[in-house]
């Protein structure tokens, strides 16, 4: 199961990477780290 899961994360990644939108979610994520103050 554990498998499946990391198979599926890289099918998303990968796509994401030949779409070109990798740095977009990257820059979204840091966007969202950096407006959420501990």
């Amino acid at each position: 199961m554990y498998y499946s899961i990391s198979i599926f994360y890289l099918n998303i990644v990968e796509s994401c990477h030949k779409e070109e939108k990798f740095h977009i979610w990257i820059s979204f994520g840091l966007l969202i780290a950096s407006s959420n103050p501990r």
